[in-house]
Order: structure tokens, then sequence, then C-alpha cells
């Protein structure tokens, strides 16, 4: 019964994931001029978390407004400008 509760979550991490990248891509093809993106990378790995920084550096370039709530540092490597807020 364990070995099956370990499949099952493993397959809903998965599919996770997947889902994410799927809106994403949908997201970064759409053409708006501002993106609004809520924590775009918070259940990826490395490698793809750093491909999607690359392509909202691209939109950004291309001219497109680029808002994004992140809380990973990584995510906002590109920004022009950051805004902490603070729960103090």
């Amino acid at each position: 019964m364990e070995s099956w509760n370990k499949e099952s979550r493993y397959r809903a991490i998965i599919w996770r994931c997947a889902s994410q990248r799927l809106a994403i891509s949908r997201a970064l093809v759409a053409n708006a001029l501002i993106k609004l993106l809520d924590e775009p990378t918070s259940s990826l790995n490395l490698k793809s978390e750093v491909h999607i920084v690359k392509m909202l550096g691209m939109l950004v370039k291309q001219g497109k407004t680029v808002v994004v709530f992140a809380h990973r540092l990584q995510t906002l490597s590109l920004a022009h400008n950051v805004v902490h807020q603070s729960n103090r």
C-alpha cells in the first residue's frame, strides 16, 4: 500500500509541474502587452526556471510589461524594478 501512495504522489507532482509549464507557455505566447505571473516557477526545477526567466527577459526586450510575483530571487534576476513587501 505504501508504494502505491508513493507512486500516486510522484504522479501528482509530475502532473502539477507539467500543468504549470503548459500554463506558462500559454501566457508567454499570448499577444498581450502586459503579462501578470504569480509564482511562475514555484514548482519547476532549476533548468526549467532558468529557461522561463530567459523567456521573460526576451518579452521585456520586445517591449512587453511583465509583472511577476515571486519568492525566489532567481525569478526576479532580470527585473528592472523590484518591490519588496514585508509583513512587519
